[in-house]
């Protein structure tokens, strides 16, 4: 009798697709499956009606139930690198749209992400259907939308880590997809022109996480017990841990206590259609604490993202 053979991690791939209609499932093909994804986990959460105290002669419990709404959650990293091409969307491009981000593509210059206005009706943040395939089966979240968290280690690659919320599918026995993945690679974030309000901070990190707010949109008459998943609101922080400094070389805690705004730019690469910027308008520090690297004392900021005119705090821009 044969018993088959175990599945491999490593065989995977994620396909994502924006919804033509809110809440109801696209089907990937290998045009929507580019993405080139580590560290991935999958979880379901399906809230259980336990009868654990029902009353009867016998201590046993009875059968309990499995409610809803019966949600998945898919996290992963994808190491920052472009599309290639300038007005090409990269592959996350998607992904972006998903955590409620705007993609604006500008002649043959740029492709840029922004927050999604909540001024201007429509825009791209709609919701989205991913499918991760495992070495011969399929696990399918639709209605998703997610957040978004920058790590940025000098010497290492960048990274976007996305988790994502969507409505549960129950997974099916699926054939891997055909797939022409992007050629261009992620590069060593070296020589990064990484500055808040023009001072180029000796940091080793910097870190950004959009805090979105995912909220189900419950709804009794859909299979699951929920139609999609919303995003209702976003708190954008980050921290950094530059050295240390003399207050006349640059006065850390002056400008961490008063509260002073400075525009924040770190550009990755050189390469035209595989160099990524981030900036932000208007970023606060807030003190933090001394640290200790490697023998040299630090300074642990956090930092708020703030609005110029809304909607704006922050932009990742390929060009």
């Amino acid at each position: 009798m044969a018993v088959g053979t175990p599945m491999r991690w490593r065989r995977g791939q994620l396909g994502a697709k924006s919804e033509s209609t809110e809440g109801t499932a696209e089907t990937i093909t290998n045009t929507y499956a580019k993405l080139k994804i580590e560290n991935v986990s999958l979880s379901y959460d399906f809230p259980y009606y336990s009868r654990e105290n029902t009353l009867s002669s016998s201590m046993s419990k009875f059968p309990g139930t499995l409610a809803g709404p019966r949600i998945g959650t898919l996290t992963f990293d994808i190491p920052i690198a472009g599309s290639g091409t300038n007005d090409t969307a990269p592959g996350w491009g998607v992904l972006m749209q998903g955590c409620a981000m705007d993609e604006v593509i500008t002649g043959a210059t740029s492709t840029a992400y922004t927050p999604e206005s909540t001024v201007t009706a429509g825009g791209d943040g709609g919701s989205i259907t991913l499918e991760l395939y495992e070495d011969g089966k399929a696990y399918k979240l639709h209605g998703a939308r997610g957040n978004l968290r920058i790590v940025l280690a000098t010497g290492d690659v960048g990274r976007f880590q996305f988790t994502f919320q969507g409505v549960y599918n129950e997974p099916t026995d699926t054939n891997m997809l055909t797939i022409t993945h992007e050629t261009t690679v992620p590069v060593s974030l070296l020589s990064g022109a990484f500055t808040i309000g023009s001072y180029a901070f000796k940091a080793s990190s910097l870190e950004i996480d959009l805090q979105n707010r995912l909220t189900p949109r419950h709804d009794a008459s859909a299979t699951q017990g929920v139609f999609s998943i919303a995003m209702t609101g976003r708190n954008p922080i980050g921290s950094i841990d530059p050295e240390e400094t003399a207050a006349a070389t640059k006065n850390i805690w002056n400008l961490a206590t008063v509260g002073t705004e400075g525009a924040l730019t770190y550009t990755i690469g050189a390469t035209s259609g595989n160099i990524i910027t981030i900036t932000a308008p208007k970023v606060q520090l807030r003190p933090g604490g001394l640290g200790d690297r490697d023998g040299i004392v630090t300074n642990t900021l956090a930092l708020e993202f703030n609005r110029s005119s809304g909607d704006d705090e922050i932009a990742i821009t390929q060009t």
